[in-house]
């Protein structure tokens, strides 16, 4: 059973099919349900490929991946890449230390900033 103050991605086996009525009404759910959004520092920041090692279970062995893009973690829609046209190249990086960083496109930052009092690294 899913947890109320964590947020349920689809690849999440507790998400079971949930589906929004609108992308707004996605946007406001996260905005809304998901505390780890609040009072988080972010810095501007170029996004840049990065490469990652995983261990396959079931054969034991190891590969090297390239991780080519991200998503903004509120609206998902905007893209951060270096190889596909339209995409970002930059936008606002979480300054906590996680693997991967958390990314957000320029509106969702300018949008959600005061309510979900977001600060900028000096």
């Amino acid at each position: 059973m899913a947890e109320h103050n964590r947020m349920t991605t689809p690849d999440d086996p507790d998400f079971e099919g949930a589906q929004f009525i609108s992308r707004e009404a996605m946007i406001q759910h996260k905005v809304t349900q998901w505390p780890a959004l609040r009072d988080i520092e972010w810095t501007w920041s170029i996004w840049t490929e990065w490469q990652f090692e995983w261990t396959d279970t079931e054969t034991g062995v190891v590969s090297i991946e390239t991780h080519d893009h991200d998503h903004c973690m509120i609206c998902h829609e905007a893209a951060f890449s270096e190889r596909f046209h339209g995409d970002l190249r930059s936008g606002w990086r979480s300054v906590e230390p996680s693997d991967p960083a958390s990314w957000l496109c320029p509106d969702c930052f300018d949008r959600f900033r005061d309510q979900l009092g977001w600060t900028v690294a000096g």
